[in-house]
């Protein structure tokens, strides 16, 4: 959160500089897209001193900005209380000199203040359309607003409708997004995503498989490209990994993971529970779940509500996993190899991206548009800013 807020602030003021030769605006608003429950924003308008607005959908997430909003500034006025006190007592403190040492120098305790006169605004909308007008609309300003779009690990499309929303509202003067989850991200060709087998809706297997038109790619060269370029979810999902941030231990946890699960869909096979084809989504268990096998057997069966339909006794999970023990390790090569793709895919959908804000360069829309790391790769792998300049 620090390090991309310390990008923005940056970023508007190379974005100020470059317009003051032209006599372009500056920057008077900055909106968070998905401002979730406002850290980044909170962190730009009270330690930068930004105007923000924070879109958010979700008013449970506003409420909850709102709250750490008032205990910040709560917090941030009892240390301003403690430094005046401080200083204070420093002024009524008197100075003691002899004849034979020259008085020491001394200096008033300095105290921090972080709030520089930004402002902090919310305001709670399903963005529908790509136009953010009437959004901007909302925002009160007694001078012509000129806006820097940003957003922080946006998932699936989100980013998608940031950039488009750039390219669309003419006062949006400059975008800076990062994305992330990309196993959300929805494709035109088709086969978004798999349906979880437990509420197999007819609606969910007809969707799961439609094209969507705001989906990837984004821009119109990938889009029209011969062979077409199209991912599936198992390589999108392979995109979100980070194999350079691994360790020995999370390494050994994860492969864990895998093994368990893929152990447990053989059970499943085996019991003619599934063919092979369809998709069982399990989701995040407790951590006691992954201390052992029969653990994990006994959690994944009760959160998908399989208690009746799958009786397996301890023996039975013991011998599976003995039976199985040595394919772990081709599991954990196998998965390797296809973690190591990752850069590979990511770059084809943050290359898109870019190419999409070219075309907009070539249109007249945009002036400049570039991609750039935000923040080290090991602070977070999702660290490739898209940015974009009228």
């Amino acid at each position: 959160m620090e390090n991309f807020s310390a990008f923005v602030d940056g970023l508007v003021s190379d974005v100020n500089a470059r317009s003051e030769p032209t006599g372009g605006g500056a920057i008077t608003h900055i909106l968070d897209f998905g401002s979730g429950q406002a850290y980044l924003s909170r962190t730009l308008a009270k330690k930068y001193g930004h105007n923000v607005v924070g879109i958010e959908s979700r008013p449970a997430n506003i409420e909850g900005a709102k709250e750490m909003d008032t205990r910040f500034d709560n917090l941030a006025e009892k240390r301003e209380r403690k430094g005046r006190k401080r200083q204070q007592n420093w002024e009524s403190t008197p100075r003691v000199t002899t004849d034979d040492a020259p008085p020491t120098e001394e200096t008033a305790p300095t105290t921090t203040n972080d709030r520089k006169g930004g402002t902090l605004q919310y305001i709670q909308k399903r963005v529908s359309g790509n136009d953010l007008t009437p959004i901007t609309t909302l925002i009160p300003s007694s001078t012509p607003k000129s806006l820097l779009l940003i957003s922080l690990h946006s998932c699936g499309n989100l980013l998608h409708h940031g950039l488009t929303s750039f390219t669309t509202t003419s006062s949006v003067k400059a975008c800076a997004l990062i994305g992330c989850c990309y196993n959300l991200l929805t494709e035109k060709s088709g086969a978004t995503y798999k349906p979880p087998l437990r509420s197999l809706h007819p609606r969910l297997a007809t969707t799961s498989a439609a094209a969507d038109p705001d989906g990837f790619p984004l821009s119109q060269r990938f889009t029209h490209a011969h062979p077409a370029v199209h991912l599936n979810i198992t390589a999108r999902m392979m995109a979100c990994q980070a194999p350079s941030n691994w360790t020995a231990s999370t390494s050994e946890a994860f492969f864990t993971r895998h093994f368990f699960r893929a152990l447990l869909q053989r059970i499943f096979f085996d019991r003619g529970l599934v063919t092979g084809t369809e998709p069982v989504i399990i989701g995040s268990l407790r951590k006691k779940c992954y201390s052992s096998f029969g653990e994990y057997v006994l959690g994944a069966i009760g959160k998908l509500g399989w208690t009746q339909r799958l009786q397996v006794s301890a023996e039975e999970v013991t011998q599976y996993e003995e039976g199985f023990a040595r394919r772990k390790k081709d599991l954990s090569i196998l998965w390797s190899l296809m973690a190591f793709c990752a850069g590979v895919v990511e770059s084809l959908i943050v290359v898109d991206r870019w190419v999409y804000l070219m075309e907009g360069v070539e249109k007249g829309l945009v002036k400049e548009a570039w991609v750039e790391a935000g923040f080290e790769y090991g602070v977070s792998p999702r660290n490739l800013v898209v940015v974009g300049v009228r």
